[in-house]
């Protein structure tokens, strides 16, 4: 494509680029539009237009249809109502029926447009004419049959036009339809509206009918009202059965004593297990008092231990005394008769010097909650009787409930029987009046249409617009052309501009060389041939700005030189046939050989498609092809032009013998390595001129013998993809790639316009 997501924002330069590359292809689309619109334009029938306006009212179409359930037909709103009278008015009045009257009361012929009209007829078409003749003589049976599948083929592409010219609107917060109609005639339209109109109030009229519903809604109505009456007798006996009025109540009233039974039951439940509870704690109480307490305490009664005791200690001390008179205080009688004093002491004082009596009697305590006992078991005997005639109640109040929801239920059924049957008894009641109504209004032929406008009849016809058609068709031209210069320029996918050979390749342009302008505005570009060298004063017939864009070539060539390549051989190659490589190879040798300060060889390697000895005027042969065949010596190949410092190995001519061989075999059989050699050691640039690269093998071969290539892209020509392959075809060998020559480019937009932007 000519731009890639990468690529830099478009100037106004690369927007009047496009344009003015593709001004021919805008100029020719311009005019193609133009002419047709102009064309289609004059020879375009006249349309008229017939206009009508009709109100839909609320009226007995509004009501619901007395055929139809509420489910099917719910109540609606008025403007619910409104708004569906309105849509079914409109789909009625596009009906195909309608469509079919019209046309079978005017005529098929009266729809069709002039020329289709023709056609269908064979009028003015002799070869027609004569070729279902001949047909109708060869098979006489089929001549009617297709006679007739043309009639109805006719009929119905008037029905559908017909479809196709009438329109129908609705005015916004209104019940008014406006109708217009298409025709060639202007009375046309106008009749064919009105019959129109006239059709679809009957259809309209006909399509609310519901005749034959009275007699039908008169007979449901006596049925449901019997089963009505015969499902009320069901339910006064079941409530005389069981003596209620209201199976619902008496469920009340039954469950909410159920509800007092089971209160009751947890209420004695909870008293007993408190009673239980009081019990345990009693006698837990029983066994934790004793029977008998003291009732009387005597105090002061002396103690006849202590005072026993008391007489023993005073007698060991008197032995204490006895002994001290005869030992020693640390004698172990004294020692001994002392321990038993402190022992004495010890104990004697533990012993009270008096005592307390007590009186046992019968404990009070123990009696009162031994009572208490007595009286909490016999409540818990009462609890429990109590319980037990409690469940025995709820019991028999669960089993009526049970009894009495069974026939509630099948009362329920019959209530809700009697709702349904009462429902739709009053449903067909009112139908049925609904019916009643319709009839009358139906015998009266009265309808909730009214035609607000009749049809219209002009003078002036409606299509085509022949001002508006031109200027439209102008700025259709202008626009369409300019987008379809943008389209073609995103669908080319050709090198355009040097920029573009170095964004898509990635290699340096040495040089772009221009395709010199011409005045001639059909023809922007001269011939290549004005790029050759003619004979002249100055040898050199280029125009003076490509003599300046060669001599640049030539600088870049020789920047790229250095002391270890002093004598260069380029190859000058392109991707495809008619890229301008051998005119850039001749431009460039003569470049590089002016002022006679540098040898230069020209080889035409190309020995299938020689060119260069014409441009050069030399001879043709002898050349490479005559080295195959020893028919001359090497030396003899160069031949020396009329240029200074310019000589030049022609081609030759490829004889019908070697048109066998590969250009690849005839370099390898020729040893053009050796001859590259050689003229390198005596030239210091040799150019070769080899054929272009797809598929030609004998230009690798040459690529990789060379100094380097110089690949020619001509613009606006070269596709990328060709383009993309070359490279990769050049990058497989060792071949170095000294840049691009970009070829023939053109500069589209006009000097004048250049300087300003």
């Amino acid at each position: 494509m000519s731009q890639t997501p990468s690529d830099t924002s478009a100037t106004l330069r690369d927007v009047l680029f496009i344009l003015f590359r593709q001004e021919k292809r805008i100029l020719l689309f311009f005019a193609t539009v133009i002419t047709a619109v102009v064309l289609a334009t004059l020879f375009a029938p006249s349309v008229y237009r017939s206009e009508a306006k009709i109100l839909i009212k609320l009226g007995k179409e509004s009501l619901a249809d007395p055929t139809l359930t509420n489910v099917i037909n719910p109540i609606l709103s008025v403007g619910q109502s409104r708004d569906s009278d309105i849509a079914s008015g409109i789909e009625l009045m596009k009906s195909r029926e309608l469509a079919e009257k019209v046309v079978d009361e005017f005529g098929q012929d009266a729809f069709l447009s002039p020329s289709d009209a023709k056609s269908a007829a064979g009028d003015g078409n002799p070869l027609t004419a004569a070729l279902n003749w001949l047909n109708d003589l060869l098979t006489p049976g089929e001549g009617s049959s297709r006679g007739q599948n043309a009639a109805e083929g006719q009929r119905e592409d008037a029905i559908e036009a017909f479809m196709e010219d009438l329109d129908i609107e609705v005015s916004k917060q209104s019940n008014i339809i406006t109708l217009s109609l298409d025709a060639y005639h202007p009375k046309l339209a106008h009749d064919a509206l009105q019959y129109l109109l006239d059709a679809f109030i009957d259809k309209h009229i006909e399509v609310y009918q519901a005749s034959g519903s009275l007699k039908f809604f008169e007979e449901q109505a006596a049925s449901l009202k019997e089963a009505l009456e015969a499902e009320e007798d069901r339910l006064q006996a079941l409530q005389l059965e069981y003596g209620v009025t209201s199976f619902t109540e008496a469920q009340t009233l039954l469950m909410t004593r159920i509800d007092d039974l089971k209160q009751s039951i947890d209420e004695t439940k909870g008293n007993r297990a408190a009673a239980e509870s009081a019990l345990d704690s009693l006698r837990d109480d029983t066994k934790q008092l004793p029977q008998l307490v003291a009732i009387q305490k005597k105090s002061g009664i002396p103690n006849l231990t202590a005072n026993a005791m008391r007489e023993d200690l005073f007698d060991l001390r008197i032995q204490e005394q006895r002994l001290l008179a005869k030992y020693e205080e640390t004698s172990p009688p004294v020692r001994s008769i002392r321990e038993e004093i402190m022992q004495a002491q010890s104990l004697l004082n533990e012993e009270a010097l008096t005592l307390t009596e007590d009186i046992d009697g019968t404990n009070t305590v123990y009696q009162d909650i031994l009572s208490s006992s007595l009286k909490q078991h016999a409540s818990l005997r009462g609890l429990d009787a109590q319980q037990t005639a409690l469940n025995e109640q709820l019991l028999q109040s669960m089993e009526s409930l049970n009894s009495l929801i069974e026939v509630g239920l099948e009362a329920k059924r019959i209530e809700r029987n009697m709702d349904i049957q009462q429902l739709n008894y009053l449903t067909y009641l009112d139908k049925m009046e609904q019916a009643r109504i319709n009839r009358e209004l139906e015998t009266q032929q009265l309808s909730n249409i009214s035609i607000v406008q009749k049809p219209t009849m002009t003078i002036d016809n409606v299509r085509p617009r022949r001002l508006l058609n031109v200027i439209m068709g102008f700025f259709l031209a202008i626009f369409g052309g300019i987008t379809f210069a943008f389209i073609l320029e995103y669908l080319d996918d050709s090198f355009k501009k040097p920029e573009d050979v170095e964004r898509g390749l990635g290699l340096p342009v040495l040089a772009a060389i221009a395709r010199p302008r011409s005045r001639s505005f059909f023809s922007k570009s001269v011939s290549t041939r004005q790029c050759r060298l003619h004979k002249g004063p100055s040898g050199w017939g280029l125009p003076p700005a490509v003599r300046e864009q060669y001599k640049g070539l030539s600088d870049a060539i020789m920047g790229t030189r250095s002391e270890e390549n002093a004598h260069r051989c380029l190859v000058v190659t392109a991707s495809a046939e008619g890229e301008g490589a051998s005119t850039i190879a001749t431009n460039l040798a003569f470049t590089l050989a002016a002022g006679g300060s540098k040898r230069v060889l020209l080889v035409d390697a190309q020995i299938r498609r020689p060119s260069l000895h014409a441009t050069l005027g030399c001879p043709q042969s002898p050349g490479m092809v005559n080295l195959l065949k020893d028919q001359v010596n090497e030396n003899d190949l160069v031949v020396t032009t009329e240029i200074s410092g310019l000589d030049f190995v022609p081609a030759g001519v490829l004889g019908d013998e070697l048109t066998y061989l590969s250009e690849a075999r005839f370099y390898d059989a020729v040893d053009i390595e050796a001859k590259v050699r050689t003229w390198k050691a005596t030239y210091d640039y040799t150019i070769i001129d080899a054929p272009f690269v797809t598929p030609n093998a004998s230009t690798l071969l040459l690529s990789e013998i060379s100094d380097g290539v110089v690949w020619v892209i001509a613009a606006e020509s070269t596709r990328k993809p060709v383009a993309l392959y070359t490279q990769t075809l050049l990058s497989r060998t060792k071949a170095q790639m000294i840049g691009v020559v970009f070829n023939k480019r053109q500069f589209h937009i006009p000097r004048w316009l250049y300087r300003f932007i």
